[in-house]
């Protein structure tokens, strides 16, 4: 299994007028994973709670893509950052890149193009109808001429 690992702790932002300064939390680690797998065009994806025991069971979830697990995200366990001395928040994940690849592929699978013997049929339309009439009722309207429509 090939896995990317991510971790971050400390302060997501120093101190200035507007802000005060402020550690990382889950939702900075989400939105990182979150934008990296939507640069790969999975979305979208599903946050469910994990039940890792790496993690700390309220601040973790497991990432899933069309019901297939990619990967976890979360706070690390307190017993373990109690373990290795950590005071501040930390959070760290796990993405399946073997998974990814999978997936992805799967996605990249298309339908055969089909080409139409016939050529395309567009035009352009206007109307002149009363002002008390709606364009929902227009609309209506036209549907009502044809099934195929």
């Amino acid at each position: 299994m090939v896995t990317l690992s991510i971790a971050v702790s400390g302060y997501s932002a120093e101190k200035n007028w507007h802000y005060q300064r402020s550690y990382y939390d889950f939702f900075d680690i989400k939105s990182l994973v979150n934008g990296a797998l939507d640069e790969l065009g999975l979305e979208p994806l599903s946050f469910r709670r994990s039940k890792d025991e790496w993690y700390h069971p309220g601040v973790s979830a497991d990432i899933y893509f069309a019901e297939k697990r990619l990967g976890v995200i979360g706070e690390i366990h307190p017993e373990i950052k109690k373990l290795f001395k950590i005071k501040q928040p930390t959070f760290a994940g796990e993405i399946d890149l073997n998974t990814i690849h999978k997936v992805i592929n799967i996605k990249r699978q298309k339908e055969p193009l089909f080409l139409s013997p016939y050529n395309p049929l567009k035009k352009d339309l206007a109307f002149l109808m009363p002002s008390e009439k709606t364009v929902a009722e227009l609309i209506e309207a036209v549907k009502s001429t044809d099934e195929n429509i």
